[in-house]
């Protein structure tokens, strides 16, 4: 474990909360922040600061999160920091890298085909696939595209930039926005994408299951939803997630998963050849953002809610998908990163330690 000084002195405190003697867990909380934090603060210290601060917050009952933080208001939204923490973590754009290629070889001998993007965003991975298969001349006569993403900036930016490229491709593209988040979808949501799918879908999920609710201890409401997402019969479905347990209720556990995980995100990030400045708003902006929901908000209302690749894996194979046959993947990342492709499934880690999965089922 990296830090483990430091971790130590965070599961003190997690012990602390757990045994309710909150006023102890408190001081001694306050007691280890950092006075002032900026690109000079190490690691370690930055860690157990943003911790400990989630902590306070939870103690002090400020820890109530009523939505998910891709709709909260902040100085910079989460989605712009999403594309800007790219630039540090080559797993995150080699992933969408990978399922592309999955896509492009799924459609090979389709002339019209559906793509369900479950979390489309600002639509990057979309446009660049789309963009690939202009490129390579691939003969596709028409694409439809359901752009789901619960935040209505997201659905307003993706009609714009799809507008845009109509004009640019040789097939007919087609844009379907939704405004709501998979959970919510009655079966009419769902009769409404069988109808535009026919019968060449691909659904894609990049970075947004583990924000499905759920309630407390419930492990069967995801995989629900991935047999209702089966019943569409999709040729492919691709699913990119970090690759941490963070679904956990027993605060100790999930604290432990936590620091392991950002602990070798925050060290990965600083092999990136960007300003400190610019690695230092990664960190304290976009996965502190994660990390204060993941430990430091309510239980019953916290969206960062990440399942390590074993566990997705098993909700794919109970739902009743397979992994799809396909092993000629391209992977593009700097030296100091490594990767593993199996049988429907591409690890990319750092250190051996794999940070982000890439499933392709069907």
């Amino acid at each position: 474990m990296l830090f483990e000084t430091s971790y130590k002195e965070l599961d003190s405190l997690c012990e602390l909360v757990i045994d309710n003697k909150l006023n102890e867990a408190k001081n001694r909380a306050e007691k280890m922040l950092e006075e002032h934090i900026s690109h000079k603060t190490s690691n370690e210290k930055l860690l157990l600061h943003i911790f400990t601060s989630a902590l306070i917050a939870r103690v002090d009952r400020k820890s109530i999160i009523t939505k998910n933080i891709y709709l909260q208001k902040f100085d910079i939204p989460q989605i712009v920091l999403f594309y800007e923490m790219t630039k540090a973590y080559p797993q995150v754009k080699s992933s969408h890298f990978i399922a592309n290629q999955y896509i492009e070889h799924a459609i090979n001998k389709m002339l019209i085909f559906t793509l369900f993007d479950i979390g489309i965003g600002k639509g990057k991975q979309i446009e660049s696939l789309i963009n690939t298969i202009g490129e390579k001349n691939i003969n596709i006569k028409q694409i439809n595209i359901i752009g789901l993403d619960p935040d209505i900036d997201n659905i307003r930016f993706t009609e714009e930039l799809f507008d845009k490229l109509k004009s640019e491709v040789y097939f007919d593209l087609n844009y379907y926005p939704i405004c709501n988040l998979l959970e919510n979808f009655s079966a009419r949501d769902y009769n409404f994408v069988k109808e535009i799918a026919g019968e060449n879908l691909i659904i894609n999920a990049a970075y947004s299951l583990h924000h499905i609710s759920h309630p407390i201890n419930d492990t069967d409401y995801r995989t629900d939803i991935f047999c209702k997402l089966k019943s569409l019969h999709p040729r492919l479905f691709t699913l990119i997630e970090p690759n941490s347990n963070h679904d956990i209720e027993l605060l100790s556990r999930r604290a432990r998963n936590c620091w392991n995980h950002f602990s070798t995100v925050f060290t990965l990030i600083d092999q990136a050849s960007i300003e400190g400045e610019h690695k230092f708003l990664i960190k304290d902006k976009f996965f502190g953002r994660e990390i204060r929901d993941i430990f430091g908000a309510s239980d019953y209302l916290r969206s960062e809610r990440h399942e390590d690749l074993g566990s997705w894996m098993f909700r794919l194979i109970r739902a009743g998908f397979k992994p799809y046959q396909f092993h000629d993947v391209s992977v593009q990342l700097p030296s100091y990163c490594d990767f593993k492709v199996g049988e429907g499934l591409v690890r990319l880690g750092y250190k051996s330690i794999p940070l982000i999965a890439i499933f392709a089922y069907h």
